[in-house]
């Protein structure tokens, strides 16, 4: 299945609470994404625990509706590394979905029994 085109984004807050980081990148063909943060942004550590990775939006009108499926909706934050490696930490998460807008309101008005 393609889901080319997916926007994922990381926000990442100081200690104050303040905005010291935003990316976002685009899923590819199988869903996968990369998001490279520098360890300092404008002279300020950049603590991987205080960053968020969520969805943004998706390029399908008919499956455009985020889910929360592995948090993706609300934001995971990043917590242990799955690849330490010289400068390089990556961080494995789960798979975000998105879904169709929700069906017709059903007809609650039959009376009998059901």
């Amino acid at each position: 299945m393609d889901v080319t085109g997916c926007k994922v984004s990381i926000t990442c807050l100081d200690d104050r609470k303040r905005l010291t980081y935003y990316g976002s990148d685009t899923t590819d063909y199988d869903g996968e994404y990369d998001l490279a943060v520098d360890k300092t942004v404008h002279r300020k550590k950049v603590n991987p625990k205080d960053c968020v990775v969520r969805l943004v939006s998706s390029p399908d009108p008919t499956c455009n509706v985020a889910t929360n499926f592995a948090h993706g909706k609300t934001g995971v934050k990043l917590k242990q590394p799955s690849v330490l490696y010289r400068e390089m930490v990556k961080y494995l998460l789960g798979t975000f979905y998105y879904t169709t807008p929700a069906c017709d309101e059903p007809d609650t008005t039959h009376q009998g029994p059901y």
